[in-house]
């Protein structure tokens, strides 16, 4: 008696449909029907007027705002140039740095940047600095080297400069500023950025500019931009040979060296090291009196 049971409920459970059957056949009908989507509408903002208007101009949201950093027991507050090298982030610095450019009056990033990279050590973002400005080394000294001695700029919208009348067939920018109250009188004199690194223990960046990838940065401003410095540089047909003097490995008539800058750092490994990229250098500026 149990036996048949157990045969009939067997047979129940064997030919009897599943829900799973039910659901199936279900959605089998639900497939026939056409389900009809919304088109989607887009809108340009950039059409829209905003409700959030501003009078601060850009350059002073680039320049002027000041953002609060923390990095461990250090905490300031820098523009966002800076703040971008503190954070050691190449990435953000091209991007600022790109909207500098994009200004109706294009605003150089300033030498003032150059300080922040040789005290964070970052020659990565140095190497982009450099393709950018050509800063880092004194143009007007080291002018005579390259058998340039007069440059004439290329004038358009992003670099007005008048020289004044033709004297004598020639330009007399001395006599322009003469005329300018506002003109300096004063030459100014730009350190070699070997030296400001040195003495910034800067030792990621004297490795950096003891390599060829400075000479590779400036050539590439040269090519990229039409200034008095850029003419200069494409002009220097020696470049290569001239560029590590310009740039600090080198020992002026006062001295002055990358040497004499490490014992004011006061820094062991930074004199190691130039030993290592300039022995020759490091041994005559010892024998100097």
């Amino acid at each position: 008696m149990i036996r048949s049971q157990v045969y009939d409920r067997m047979l129940k459970l064997t030919f009897e449909p599943s829900d799973d059957s039910d659901n199936e056949s279900c959605n089998s009908e639900d497939s026939d029907v056409t389900v009809e989507k919304k088109e989607a509408k887009f809108i340009d903002i950039a059409t829209r007027s905003s409700a959030i208007q501003t009078d601060v101009h850009p350059k002073t949201m680039l320049q002027a705002s000041l953002v609060k950093w923390r990095k461990g027991e250090r905490t300031g507050q820098a523009h966002l140039l800076s703040k971008a090298i503190i954070d050691h982030d190449l990435e953000a610095f091209v991007h600022i740095a790109n909207l500098y450019q994009t200004l109706p009056v294009v605003v150089e990033l300033g030498h003032a940047i150059m300080d922040t990279i040789l005290a964070e050590d970052q020659p990565e973002i140095l190497d982009e600095y450099i393709r950018r400005t050509g800063s880092g080394m004194d143009m007007k000294s080291n002018r005579k080297d390259s058998g340039d001695t007069e440059v004439t700029a290329v004038i358009n919208d992003w670099n007005k400069i008048y020289l004044g009348l033709n004297v004598h067939g020639k330009k007399r920018a001395d006599l322009a500023r003469a005329n300018d109250p506002d003109a300096s009188s004063e030459e100014l004199y730009e350190i070699p950025i070997l030296w400001k690194a040195v003495k910034a223990k800067a030792k990621a960046v004297v490795e950096y500019l003891a390599g060829d990838r400075p000479l590779t940065a400036y050539r590439f401003y040269a090519s990229t931009h039409s200034d008095e410095r850029a003419i200069w540089l494409r002009r220097t047909t020696n470049l290569d040979k001239l560029l590590p003097t310009w740039l600090g490995w080198t020992m002026n008539n006062m001295g002055d060296s990358p040497f004499m800058a490490a014992i004011i750092a006061n820094d062991l490994d930074i004199i190691k090291r130039l030993f290592q990229k300039a022995p020759q250098l490091m041994t005559a500026t010892l024998h100097q009196k």
